[in-house]
């Protein structure tokens, strides 16, 4: 039997015909069918002598050669993003996705600022927790994520709404957990906290534009519009926060007072006195990241709060304050005390290309030659490779090393003044040439060629 009829991109009539020779067919006048194509599949009539009116809907399966195109997305958006696909486990997928298919948030303009914060921020929480081949699988799952809702947001808002979250709580009560851990994450260090705040921000920036994109593209309502722009960005947050694996954390209760207090009183300074150790230590930390005023800092610390405690100094936390890191030094801190990986606030100054600061360092005798920790100590930690949360590709990394990387010459100039060594090699033998030429420093490099030191041949540098 052969079919002959009429087809578009919206609808069809058909004739089921019936073979009288080999070559001929005569068309079966009392049997049609016809219909629409909608984003579901084929929606019709059948009709025979029979039969008069039999109503039918065919869902195709887009993807049965191993191929799920942009056309396809479009045209059948929602069969294809509510299916559950398989794309994979590992390195490779069964299923080839056009990713980059036009529609996908990935790659709209004013989305591009948000999701290499979510990039950045979900690095930080992989390493050492998902590695390998289970990368690959997840960044496919989001980026398919990202095309529904680009294509079909109304589709992503059912799947996310009804997406089950483990430990039996609702999906708004599983924000709220990862909103306070990721609070909490953010008052770990000073880059914590600048890359949470720009999040936030870009958030609401983001926001606001995928509300309008959805009013212009797709011409929903404003209040439809923000809510499935609601869901996506919660998602991105959702992704790039990670897991508390149940564990409800969150900042003290010293913390909060501390970042909701605008003045120093005598009853917040009495609470200073009273609170334990270990959030007196944090909570000096967390008035220095809420810009507190020195008044306030020094209450903390006549209450007892130390400075030389935790993975990273409160220095560390003041370095973009200078007249906090003068109240600090003023304290005679350990100016070399060296986080989980060996590095110190000198490599932090001189990332930040703050000359002044690294001479204030230097001259409250910051260790020029400090080295990040071997391989070999990395490894015996609770922080080695693969395991924990740091991963070092240079090992014995040397401040001048990391100004020839990230700052100028004047930088490397003004160790070399306070007796960095021109000659020290990482543990992979890459010299300050290397770092340079590794971060295409080329004035850097050149400076590093007229003090003698060349690129070492057996060395590929990457970060």
């Amino acid at each position: 039997m052969r079919l002959v009829g009429t087809l578009n991109k919206q609808s069809f009539v058909v004739h089921p015909c019936e073979s009288i020779t080999h070559r001929e067919y005569k068309c079966l006048d009392n049997i049609s069918i016809e219909g629409r194509i909608t984003q579901e599949g084929l929606v019709g009539i059948w009709k025979d002598s029979v039969v008069e009116n039999s109503s039918f809907n065919l869902k195709p399966v887009p993807w049965t050669e191993g191929t799920l195109t942009c056309e396809m997305m479009h045209q059948f958006p929602k069969v294809v993003f509510h299916a559950t696909l398989n794309l994979g486990t590992g390195y490779l997928s069964p299923l080839t996705v056009d990713y980059e298919c036009n529609g996908t948030i990935k790659n709209l303009s004013f989305m591009k600022t948000i999701l290499n914060l979510n990039e950045t921020i979900r690095r930080d929480w992989e390493l050492g927790t998902s590695g390998g081949s289970i990368r690959y699988a997840l960044a496919r799952q989001k980026y398919f994520n990202f095309l529904s809702a680009g294509i079909a947001p109304d589709v992503f808002e059912n799947e996310q709404k009804n997406f089950r979250y483990y430990y039996k709580i609702s999906r708004d009560e599983h924000i709220q957990v990862i909103q306070r851990y990721f609070k909490l994450w953010a008052h770990q260090s000073l880059g914590n906290f600048e890359t949470y705040t720009q999040f936030w921000d870009e958030y609401v920036r983001a926001l606001s534009q995928l509300t309008k994109h959805y009013q212009s593209t797709f011409h929903f309502s404003k209040e439809k519009s923000e809510a499935y722009a609601k869901t996506v960005m919660q998602y991105i947050f959702l992704d790039a926060a990670g897991s508390t694996d149940g564990e409800n954390q969150d900042i003290s209760y010293l913390d909060k007072r501390i970042i909701a207090s605008k003045a120093l009183t005598e009853e917040l300074v009495q609470v200073f006195k009273n609170a334990p150790q270990e959030l007196l230590d944090q909570g000096l930390k967390t008035a220095i990241l809420h810009q507190k005023s020195i008044d306030y800092l020094q209450a903390l610390l006549d209450a007892g709060a130390r400075i030389d405690v935790g993975n990273e100094s409160a220095l560390f936390f003041a370095l973009k304050q200078p007249s906090v890191v003068t109240l600090l030094l003023s304290k005679q801190p350990n100016v070399n005390y060296e986080n989980s990986f060996g590095k110190t606030t000198l490599f932090y100054a001189i990332a930040f290309n703050d000359h002044v600061l690294v001479e204030l360092l230097l001259k409250n005798n910051a260790d020029v030659n400090h080295r990040y920790i071997s391989r070999e100590k990395l490894d015996q930690s609770d922080y080695k490779v693969g395991v924990g949360f740091i991963r070092i590709d240079r090992p014995l990394r040397t401040p001048l090393m990391h100004a020839a990387q990230h700052s100028d010459v004047k930088m490397m100039k003004l160790l070399i003044d306070h007796g960095a060594d021109i000659t020290a090699q990482d543990e992979n033998k890459a010299t300050i040439a290397d770092y340079a030429k590794g971060n295409n420093k080329k004035e850097n490099l050149e400076f590093a060629h007229s003090l003698g030191v060349n690129e070492n041949p057996n060395v590929s540098y990457q970060e």
